[in-house]
């Protein structure tokens, strides 16, 4: 089976992850630090910052509700954009604030709406690159949307689970604009270009004093990262080279199936993350199980992620991309040809 439906690495870990996951088994009878040490000190490093700028959690998911919370009481103001992963508007509902979304197609959201509600909002949240379009958004649109949280004194959260895959030229990290007095959380993830999605493991970095309410209100549950996700992700963020090899592979990946499926009149989206939106017409529900049903390739329904007429394709293995390209194009071949035109 060709799993494409989850944007899962199918890289796999780095080999000095595994190991160390491996290792780490034979401790399991130990809990965990509850500091998420020494992974937390290793990010610091990496990213040049002081600890107290860095909070690991159970996925993304944990980080993006444990965001809200600590920065946000119930009847506050969320904004997100339409169309975007639901873990936002469910965060939302969980705190019980009140949710604007900012209307987005297929150029990315209407970034004059984000500004003028981001003013208002208690909490903004952007997925950048965006999940499902694929967009970045421009270095100058990150400025304008951060300026307008600080005017509003709101909190700008930056989900970057896919900045790993970015070309530099379309991609400014929110990381930018991190600093004491600056109210900006970015969160990244281990699930995506370093192969852990199985293991659970995100971290935020951002103002100290939003990292320290999100870690207060995490103590309630101090293991909330288990010792073996902490043991590979500390030997993933080592091993460096295996995240370039990895990255340049889903890039080559992404650009072939594009140009492929191109070939086949078949239209994907511009992407900066590990996979792409493509356009397969009315017949996107039909398609979805004929492409299983019939090539064991999965692929994700855009109908749950607000484009009814699209799937969203992970990147597969470069060598991968031939089969896969001739298996979407032949069910959408078939499916749009109307019944007693062959």
């Amino acid at each position: 089976m060709e799993r494409l439906a989850l944007s899962e690495s199918p890289f796999g870990a780095s080999p000095e992850a595994l190991a160390a996951a491996r290792a780490e088994v034979e401790r399991i009878n130990h809990y965990p630090n509850s500091d998420t040490e020494p992974l937390r000190g290793a990010l610091a490093a990496h990213y040049g910052v002081p600890a107290d700028w860095v909070l690991v959690g159970n996925g993304a998911d944990e980080l993006i509700l444990l965001t809200v919370l600590a920065t946000c009481a119930a009847g506050g103001l969320a904004v997100t954009t339409e169309r975007t992963f639901a873990g936002y508007t469910a965060a939302f509902e969980t705190a019980g604030l009140t949710t604007r979304l900012v209307p987005l197609d297929e150029s990315g959201p209407d970034i004059e709406a984000l500004v003028d509600q981001a003013r208002t909002a208690d909490i903004t949240i952007v997925c950048n690159p965006h999940n499902p379009l694929g967009r970045a958004l421009a270095a100058d649109e990150i400025r304008r949307v951060h300026e307008a949280t600080v005017e509003g004194g709101g909190v700008l959260v930056l989900d970057e689970a896919y900045a790993e895959f970015a070309v530099a030229q379309e991609f400014t990290s929110g990381l930018t604009r991190i600093g004491d007095t600056r109210n900006v959380v970015v969160l990244r993830t281990f699930s995506k270009a370093y192969g852990l999605a199985g293991l659970r493991c995100g971290y935020a970095i951002g103002n100290p004093r939003v990292i320290d309410s999100m870690a207060r209100l995490r103590n309630v549950l101090p293991y909330n990262v288990n010792r073996v996700a902490i043991a590979a992700a500390t030997a993933a963020l080592r091993d460096q080279d295996h995240l370039r090899r990895v990255v340049r592979d889903s890039i080559v990946s992404r650009a072939l199936i594009t140009e492929g499926l191109a070939a086949h009149g078949i239209r994907c989206l511009p992407s900066q993350a590990n996979f792409v939106l493509a356009e397969v017409g009315p017949h996107r529900e039909a398609f979805v199980r004929q492409i299983v049903s019939e090539h064991a390739i999965q692929v994700r329904d855009g109908h749950s992620l607000g484009f009814d007429r699209h799937v969203r394709i992970g990147v597969c293995r470069p060598d991968a991309v031939d089969r896969v390209v001739s298996a979407i194009a032949d069910v959408h071949d078939r499916l749009d040809t109307p019944v007693g035109a062959l």
